[in-house]
């Protein structure tokens, strides 16, 4: 077994001055791996880092170490590019061979990349090619992390068939898309359970949905009608009381009298009443706004005639 050569003490001079870490050393058996490694090593001592990062992935793709896929990530670090340094230093996790220090180090630096990334997870057809801003996906249950915004996504299928979306990721987000074939949509995954709640496959259709966001507005415009119509019923009782107390008794039957005073106040409370509904309708009718997916953790299904995305939050 033959390991690749460690960088040389001027590099480690560099490294130092600039603030990343000290690749580290990896292994394969044959010759091409280690050639690619070493173009890696030398690309990062003389500050190439683009050159650097796609030696280093070269290097993983001939002999998958995790070494390879961790100096892959800080050259991609160091040259700006947070989603593709990312993609590395999550492949270098899952190969398992990495030292302590160097795994805690990529655990480190991950999660601080990945509070200001999203991710696109696409699963498709084995034969067919996936892409994302021309960029293969190739870990396709694992995805690629992106920038917060939007991105191009192309799917070439092996009937020759190919389509193209556009697919809009947060920061902290991750949107799934599945595909069984050209045009067609795979079964919506399960939403992932949150505490305290239980997921459903069964979802309501939009419209019923949007009728039940509503119900506090109408329950409020509702009481406000009945209010109105109590007003009117007692105000035309205490009228009646008023007139008997007058026309009848002369102004002498006390009875009466309290009997046209209740209803006179029973009149204001509920026109009272309906104004204060009417109030409450009124702000909620106009203050409701739709909820956004990346507004609160869960996740959220998107269906339409080009496939199911699933978002949700990392």
């Amino acid at each position: 077994m033959k390991r690749f050569a460690t960088p040389a003490l001027a590099l480690c001079a560099v490294l130092a001055a600039t603030g990343f870490t000290h690749p580290a050393a990896a292994q394969d058996s044959g010759g091409a791996a280690g050639r690619a490694f070493q173009a890696g090593t030398q690309a990062y001592a003389r500050g190439d880092f683009r050159v650097a990062a796609a030696s280093f992935d070269e290097a993983y793709r001939i002999a998958p170490r995790g070494a390879a896929a961790y100096n892959a990530g800080l050259s991609w670090e160091a040259a700006g590019e947070a989603a593709r340094a990312s993609d590395d230093y999550a492949r270098a996790l899952r190969a398992g061979d990495l030292g302590t220090v160097e795994r805690a180090d990529t655990t480190g630096r991950l999660r601080n990349l990945e509070s200001k990334l999203g991710r696109v997870s696409v699963f498709a057809p084995d034969d067919a090619r996936v892409s994302l801003d021309g960029r293969d996906v190739t870990d396709a249950g694992r995805g690629l992390h992106v920038t917060p915004g939007s991105h191009a996504l192309r799917i070439e299928y092996g009937d020759g068939q190919d389509e193209s979306r556009s697919v809009r990721v947060a920061a902290g987000e991750v949107v799934e898309i599945r595909r069984t074939g050209h045009g067609e949509a795979a079964a919506p995954p399960p939403a992932p359970e949150s505490s305290g709640s239980t997921s459903s496959d069964t979802h309501a259709p939009a419209a019923a949905v949007a009728a039940s966001d509503h119900i506090p507005v109408f329950v409020a415009f509702g009481g406000g009608v009945v209010a109105s119509v109590l007003a009117i019923y007692f105000y035309e009782r205490g009228l009646s009381a008023r007139n008997d107390f007058v026309d009848q008794t002369n102004d002498h039957d006390p009875s009466l009298h309290d009997q046209a005073e209740t209803f006179r106040t029973l009149t204001w409370v509920s026109w009272s009443a309906a104004a204060v509904c009417a109030g409450v309708g009124a702000a909620l009718y106009f203050t409701e706004t739709p909820a956004s997916p990346s507004a609160s953790p869960g996740a959220a299904l998107e269906v339409g005639p080009r496939g199911v995305s699933l978002r949700v939050g990392f």
